[in-house]
């Protein structure tokens, strides 16, 4: 897995892949279609932008805040809980 204690982690669904403990903020720039199936834990910020649309798919995600620009994100299966 990978965590984030500070700054920004930025990538796609093709270098963000796994668990993943945010307690910064986790970037999205999908700029094709792409899938996460990963668990995101943490209080952090996530954010995904771009033109591709992104699928979380049985993802658990937890995060501080959540925001989309861009063409969609998709969650089907698994859990959000947004605390921000």
């Amino acid at each position: 897995g990978t965590t984030v204690s500070a700054g920004t982690l930025k990538g796609d669904t093709n270098s963000l892949v796994g668990n993943i403990v945010n307690n910064a903020f986790l970037f999205f720039d999908q700029t094709s279609d792409g899938e996460f199936t990963g668990a995101i834990s943490g209080t952090g910020g996530l954010s995904k932008t771009g033109g591709g649309e992104l699928l979380f798919t049985d993802a658990d995600i937890a995060a501080g805040s959540f925001s989309v620009h861009g063409t969609g994100a998709v969650i089907d299966g698994g859990a959000v809980d947004i605390d921000g």
